[in-house]
Parts: structure tokens; C-alpha cells; sequence
């Protein structure tokens, strides 16, 4: 028979000197250590507090008023206790449990009964300090978990579900406390969560075994409002673990940054200047209204086209060679660039100088272009020019034609002349 590995104490509370021998000479056999003996309760009760024995082995009936019961009683979990009896009658064995003994021997017992007994003991003991140990370091993560975390038990076979246990984070989120819900009707704590949905997922992770999320919901009752994400899992005991977080202030951003986008792209909208975002390959990501009205296409027709399609061929080079400077770095100057819009007509932009880049996480994503419709200032532009052509034609042909005139009555004059003093030598 194996001995133990390391020497461990054993008290011996007994009340028959024979049997007393017997057991410290099997003690001693197998290598235990004697913490004492005595055939007191209440002594046995002192040694404990003082001596700390590894194991206390029990005779129930003792002298006195005091049984082994009581003193297994009043020893509690600092020690692990055996009873050792005689007498096994109900009422005996009743109280017996009530004290939650590691075993029974009955008198009389041999070596290999005590010693199967005391290493069951000892096994016993390790594994129920493991496991304390485990559900001390379980308590204490689950207790400092920054999410919130409940367990629920089923009722009326999975209609609903009462608290079992809630965590300090579940508490601070639900602004309760553990004692105020524990062993409550999770519809009754929380009389929104039907309406919410969580219910119904409750009841469906429970029925099924299956894990599901639900993803950020509002929550509403009398006391509290809130939005919540949850996510749900059954555990091999049958009870439900909800973990879950308040999402609130993350949905409040949210709806502040889509109403801020709103009217940042209503502003864009108004705009009667040309906003364009391009990304590193050239694509559309976004185009105005004015943008859309300049080109004829519809959001859906524009949106991850590239702005080549959209360029007539002899602006293709310069704009993509602008856009390779902006993304070095190195700001353009105001140029202009033709847009074959979707009627077939030819329009010109006017592409403001510099661009600004767009960054996500520090890399550079894509660039923001803004520029306006100058087809009609061109047009009239060149109407302007056309008719200066034609008064400087017009000028020429003026002003050449009155010196021809001029030419002409001096030279009228002249022959004028000759002919006056033609007639006088007459």
C-alpha cells in the first residue's frame, strides 16, 4: 500500500483508550503525523484553532454534553472531519450530515478501511480547495470585468428566467444592486426587455443551446433608458449568461455624427462650387450636387467610377499628373480641365489650386478637390473675343477705306489744280 507523499496531521478525538492505540499505531505505519488526542469535544474544538490539523477523526459519541457532532459543527471548514461510530441509527446519521462530514467508519474498521478513508479525505479536500480556489479567481474576474455580465435560471420550463448571479459592471450598467434582483423575475427587474427583444432571444438560446447576439437595442422603462448590446450563451448547468455594455454614449455619438454628416453634406449640396473626394487610384468616393448637375450623371452612375470617364481625353494627362503631386505633397496650381458630360456636351472646370488629402489612421486615403462650372464665363469668353475679331476687321476695313477717300479728293484737288492753270495759259 502506497504511503503518502508528505506527512500530514491527524487529531484523534476518542473516548476508548484501546481503539485510540490501535489508530496512532496505523497512524504512525503510514506516515501521518499525531496533532493529539483527546476524548473532549470542546478540547478537540480548542486543539483545531490552535494546531490546525490536517485531518480530525471523530467518534460521535463522547462524553458529556458535547458530542462529536457539535465539535464537527463548531470545527466548520478548517478542518476536515471523519466520523467514527458505532451507532448508525437515521436520526444519528441526520445530524451527522448537518455537519457535512469528508466520511463514516464504522467501529470496528481495519488499517486498509482507515487509511482508504483518510486519503479520500485528503483527495477531497485538495479538490474542494481547487475548486475554491477556482471559483475565487472566477468570482474575482467576473467581478472586475469591465463588461456587464448576469447569469439567469429558467422557469415554467423556459417561459422566463430569474437572476442568479450579476456582476459589479452588470450592476453600475443596470444601476442596481445584486441583493435588490437576485432570485427576481428577470421580466419583472427589467419590464422593457420584452419589448427590446431579450427576451425572446432568452428564450431562444435556452431552447436551442445555440449562442446569439443582439446587436446595440434601446432599452426603456420607468427607471432607466439606455441602449444595450448583448450577447447570449447557455451553459452545460442549463442557466443562460448574458453579457452585455451599455453602448449609450457610443449610439449619442453616433446620431450627433450622422446628424453633423447630414448637414455637412446639406451645406455640400447648396454649394454652387464643385466638391469632389477621389481615392488614391482615382475613383469617386463623393460628388455634390453641383458636381452631379455639371456632369449629368446620377449618384449611382458617378459613385466608384473613375474620373477618367469623365474627362475628355486631352485632359486625362494633366489631371492625373495634378493628382500624383497632390498625393507627394506638392500643391498644383488652378488649372482647367474638360468634362464630356452624359448629354455629349463639353464643359470646363475650373480645379481650384491645392487639394486637401484625406487620412484614416494616419495613412492617406484619398483627396478632396474643389473647383466650378466656367462653361458659360468660356463661352462668353470666347463670344467676347470673337466679336473683337470682328470690329478690328471692321475697324481695318474703316479706317483704310477713309484714306482711300482722303487719297482720292487731293488727288481730285490736284488735278483740279492742273486744270485751273491749263485754262489760264489758254
Amino acid at each position: 500500500m502506497k504511503k503518502p507523499s508528505s506527512k500530514k496531521s491527524i487529531l484523534i478525538v476518542e473516548d476508548e483508550n484501546i481503539v485510540v492505540q490501535d489508530i496512532k499505531e496505523t497512524l504512525k505505519k503510514f506516515g501521518y503525523e499525531i496533532a493529539g488526542y483527546t476524548s473532549s469535544g470542546k478540547e478537540a474544538v480548542e486543539i483545531c484553532k490552535k494546531e490546525k490539523p490536517d485531518l480530525v477523526l471523530m467518534d460521535i459519541k463522547l462524553p458529556g454534553d458535547f458530542d462529536g457532532i457539535q465539535a464537527a459543527e463548531a470545527i466548520g471548514d478548517s478542518s476536515p472531519v471523519i466520523f467514527l461510530t458505532a451507532y448508525t441509527d437515521d436520526d444519528m446519521v441526520k445530524r451527522a450530515k448537518k455537519a457535512r462530514p469528508y466520511g463514516y467508519l464504522s467501529k470496528p474498521f481495519n488499517e486498509r478501511e482507515l487509511y482508504a478513508a483518510i486519503e479520500t479525505a485528503f483527495y477531497r479536500r485538495d479538490v474542494e480547495g481547487k475548486l475554491r480556489e477556482s471559483e475565487i479567481r472566477f468570482r474575482d474576474l467576473f467581478d472586475h470585468m469591465y463588461n456587464g455580465v448576469a447569469v439567469y435560471e429558467a422557469v415554467d420550463d423556459g417561459a422566463d428566467f430569474i437572476f442568479k448571479d450579476i456582476n459589479k459592471a452588470g450592476e453600475k450598467i443596470c444601476r442596481i444592486k445584486k441583493e435588490e434582483v437576485t432570485g427576481r423575475i428577470v421580466s419583472e427587474a427589467f419590464p422593457g426587455i420584452e419589448k427590446m427583444g431579450l427576451l425572446a432571444l432568452f428564450k431562444r438560446v435556452w431552447k436551442t443551446g445555440q449562442p446569439e447576439s443582439l446587436p446595440p437595442t434601446f432599452y426603456e422603462d420607468k427607471r432607466i433608458t439606455q441602449w444595450m448590446d448583448n450577447h447570449v450563451f447557455k451553459l452545460p448547468s442549463g442557466e443562460i449568461v448574458a453579457v452585455f455594455q451599455d453602448v449609450s454614449e457610443y449610439k449619442e455619438k453616433e446620431t450627433a455624427l450622422r446628424e453633423s454628416e447630414a448637414r455637412y453634406e446639406f451645406i455640400l449640396s447648396k454649394m454652387k462650387e464643385i466638391v469632389l473626394i477621389l481615392s488614391k487610384t482615382g475613383n469617386i468616393i463623393f460628388a455634390n450636387r453641383s458636381a452631379l448637375t455639371m456632369s449629368g450623371y446620377d449618384e449611382k452612375e458617378s459613385i466608384g467610377e473613375s474620373i477618367t470617364k469623365f474627362l475628355s481625353k486631352d485632359s486625362v494627362k494633366a489631371a492625373l499628373a495634378a493628382l500624383a503631386q497632390e498625393f507627394l505633397g506638392r500643391h498644383h496650381s488652378e488649372f482647367e480641365v474638360k468634362i464630356e458630360s452624359k448629354s455629349g456636351e463639353t464643359k470646363i472646370l475650373q480645379i481650384y489650386e491645392g487639394s486637401d488629402l484625406i487620412r484614416k489612421n494616419g495613412k492617406i486615403v484619398g483627396i478632396l478637390i474643389t473647383g466650378r462650372d466656367i462653361t458659360r464665363e468660356k463661352k462668353v469668353e470666347e463670344n467676347l473675343i470673337d466679336r473683337n475679331r470682328e470690329l478690328e476687321r471692321f475697324n481695318e476695313l474703316t479706317i483704310g477705306r477713309e484714306t482711300k477717300m482722303i487719297e482720292l479728293k487731293n488727288r481730285i484737288k490736284e488735278l483740279e489744280g492742273q486744270v485751273a492753270g491749263f485754262k489760264d495759259n489758254r
